[in-house]
């Protein structure tokens, strides 16, 4: 039987708990705790219910998101969470106590699903992760962020195909388009899952499972054609030739 991934709504606005509540209960992988409307509340709730994750409003009386936020982030095991705001000037905020994002009101029930569908991709791997009981690494983080303008912007490890440096900037190719990261491509490699992907040439690092094809190139070395990206002539050093094929037992 599937487990049921547990949401509390933490909202001051009725109308806005009932609208979340309609497009969650559409879902059948997702159970709808009691929702609640001050933070004081919402911490009860999650002592007693242990919810996986919050959608939590920023602007609310007594205790506001914001704060709650830096509660559960200082928690042993926090659930995750996601703001719910009509305002979009939370974002450092949000990195700070690592919410997986933040949903704008009006809320759009195609934004709420497909952040829903994140976190649900998130639960299940720190699940399987359990169950294999390995050791992790320690600077590894699920999750990436780049900041953008004044903006920060998060994305998922699994969405993330290429990262690639070029004329001292450096580029992740994130759903067939390039981001400009703010960091060097080995601050990103450190927080990379070594697992998922692979420093192939000093500027570039692949997604391990997105490699479509390794052809000969000269000299001993190699080029990679990734999928979604079949024209993307990835280069590999000789140096990390034999380390690749053993990965991908060539």
């Amino acid at each position: 039987m599937q487990m049921k991934i547990k949401i509390l709504i933490v909202d001051d606005e009725a109308h806005v708990r009932e609208e979340l509540e309609y497009i969650i209960s559409q879902k059948n992988e997702f159970e709808l705790l009691p929702s609640v409307s001050s933070g004081t509340h919402a911490l009860k709730s999650l002592t007693q219910n242990h919810p996986d994750l919050i959608l939590l409003d920023i602007d609310m009386p007594g205790l506001n998101g914001i704060e709650i936020g830096r509660i559960i982030h200082n928690m042993e095991s926090p659930p995750y969470l996601l703001y719910v705001t009509a305002y979009d000037t939370y974002a450092l905020e949000a990195f700070q106590v690592d919410a997986v994002g933040y949903l704008l009101k009006p809320i759009s029930k195609q934004k709420v699903i497909a952040k829903l569908e994140q976190v649900k991709k998130l639960v299940t791997k720190n699940l399987v992760d359990k169950d294999n009981k390995e050791p992790t690494n320690t600077n590894t983080v699920k999750r990436i962020h780049y900041k953008l303008d004044e903006r920060y912007v998060f994305f998922d490890q699994a969405d993330l195909l290429y990262a690639y440096s070029k004329d001292r900037e450096v580029y992740l190719r994130i759903n067939g388009k390039d981001h400009l990261y703010n960091q060097p491509l080995s601050s990103l490699e450190e927080k990379l899952d070594p697992k998922l992907f692979f420093r192939c040439h000093r500027s570039y690092i692949v997604r391990i499972d997105a490699i479509m094809e390794v052809s000969p190139w000269f000299n001993g070395t190699y080029l990679i054609a990734m999928h979604e990206s079949k024209e993307s002539n990835i280069p590999v050093s000789r140096s990390k030739v034999k380390a690749l094929k053993n990965l991908l037992n060539l």
